[in-house]
């Protein structure tokens, strides 16, 4: 079904369908600085949310939320493939993602909580800075980026993919790192890695 939600301040609000197959489609939806928690196994937009949290709970499906008006300050939750388009600083928290993630983001991009991604992840941020430093993040798909700044930490092996940053790169990798496309940094390039190969 589709939804609207509208709070009165900074309001929150737990919408929840249930079922198998079941789609939920959020028309234009503020909770100004609140939190948005949905349930549904599949959720999509006709218009903008605006929402200082957005949480995404039990998503076996894909969640695809790519107006181009949204305001989300943070996310978390579970999904299978994640496309989402935002307009503001985005902070990612506890992240399940296993399918593929694709990002484009007008502001910079943190992280709070775990990152799971295990397909590939592409963030386009361009001019801003992406810094996903969490000491539990596990990528295993290609990681691909446009950005200025990218400070990425990641326990397991790492593969990038097409990078292109006006600024710096800073990778911290628990195991391998590896690249699948071609890397254009402008500033400074920094790997780490314990006991490892960088190829």
């Amino acid at each position: 079904g589709t939804i609207s939600v509208h709070t009165t301040g900074n309001g929150s609000a737990w919408l929840t369908l249930a079922g198998t197959g079941t789609t939920l489609t959020l028309a234009e939806s503020n909770v100004g600085s609140g939190l948005l928690r949905v349930t549904a196994q599949k959720l999509n937009q006709s218009g903008a949310i605006t929402a200082g949290t957005l949480s995404l709970a039990g998503a076996s499906d894909d969640t695809t939320l790519n107006d181009a008006g949204n305001q989300i300050g943070a996310l978390n939750g579970q999904t299978k493939n994640l496309t989402l388009n935002n307009t503001r600083d985005l902070e990612l928290g506890g992240m399940n993602v296993v399918g593929n993630l694709n990002l484009v983001n007008d502001g910079d991009v943190t992280n709070s909580g775990h990152l799971y991604l295990n397909g590939t992840t592409t963030i386009n941020a361009a001019g801003h800075d992406v810094s996903l430093d969490y000491s539990t993040n596990y990528i295993t798909g290609a990681f691909s980026t446009t950005a200025h700044d990218l400070n990425l930490r990641n326990a397991g092996w790492t593969t990038l993919g097409a990078t292109t940053l006006t600024g710096n790169l800073s990778l911290d990798g628990g195991r391998d790192i590896t690249q699948s496309a071609p890397l254009n940094v402008a500033g400074s390039t920094t790997f780490k890695t314990t006991y490892r190969h960088i190829t």
